[in-house]
């Protein structure tokens, strides 16, 4: 009986994982039009689940987003990987998930302080246009009529 390609577990083996990289760029030489193996999208996405799963990443709310970009990087750097030099793709595509995903927590908290600027702005604009429309009230009083 053939034994199965993928396993359906949520454990990555570095050795069969360095085995289908190896088997993937046979494929790649012969036609580089190869399409990267479904077993190897399984075990970035793993990978990127387990990261992500980290107490230090356990807080922020946009954990589907830096998966799938983690796992896309994964894919574009599946390439980079030299199966000649090293046998250790688990270590090398887990250093390349943490980058990924701190990098977009960077970039998230850019657009976050963008926003929260932009709002703080907004929020002059409601208070001048309030205090000429009413007067002398006190912010937190006009805030609460208006409901801001």
């Amino acid at each position: 009986m053939a034994k199965p390609k993928c396993k359906p577990n949520e454990y990555i083996n570095n050795r069969e994982m360095w085995e289908e990289l190896v088997e993937y760029k046979r494929l790649k030489e012969l036609d580089p039009d190869t399409p990267v193996p479904l077993c190897l999208w399984e075990k970035f996405t793993i990978l990127a689940k387990r990261t992500a799963g980290a107490v230090n990443y356990s807080s922020y709310t946009y954990k589907d987003e830096f998966i799938d970009d983690a796992v896309i990087h994964c894919v574009i750097q599946i390439d980079k990987f030299n199966v000649n030099k090293s046998k250790n793709p688990y270590s090398y595509f887990r250093n390349a998930v943490n980058r990924v995903i701190l990098q977009f927590i960077r970039k998230e908290k850019q657009e976050s302080a963008k926003k929260d600027a932009c709002l703080h702005r907004y929020n002059g604009v409601i208070d001048k246009m309030i205090n000429e429309a009413h007067g002398a009230k006190s912010s937190k009083e006009k805030r609460d009529y208006y409901g801001f």
